[in-house]
């Protein structure tokens, strides 16, 4: 059982590199919880990165699992709504049009 407060995590696609605030708040799919583990299904994305962002405060990690595969993404701390959190980014451009990111 997590001792964490709940709050919201992001997920989705982008064609930047980097996000900024509005860029995280931007990302499609958003959902509130207690820690960053669990799996973030994304609608096709192809031709863009694949975004996770979440409190900084839920922990810090190095990678990631895309698709099965153990991957190191760019990592960012970025503020939104004045929490620090960690948004990763897929290494590459997506091409396959179904992704799902796992986070263990």
């Amino acid at each position: 059982m997590s001792c964490q407060q709940a709050q919201p995590i992001y997920w989705g696609g982008s064609a930047d590199t980097s996000l900024d605030e509005a860029g995280v708040l931007a990302l499609a799919n958003t959902r509130t919880a207690d820690t960053e583990k669990g799996s973030y299904p994304y609608e096709p994305l192809a031709g863009v990165y694949a975004y996770l962002a979440y409190p900084l405060a839920f922990g810090d990690r190095e990678t990631f699992l895309v698709d099965g595969l153990n991957v190191h993404g760019t990592i960012e701390t970025v503020s939104v709504n004045g929490v620090d959190y960690q948004v990763q980014r897929s290494p590459n451009i997506i091409t396959a049009p179904d992704l799902v990111v796992v986070l263990r």
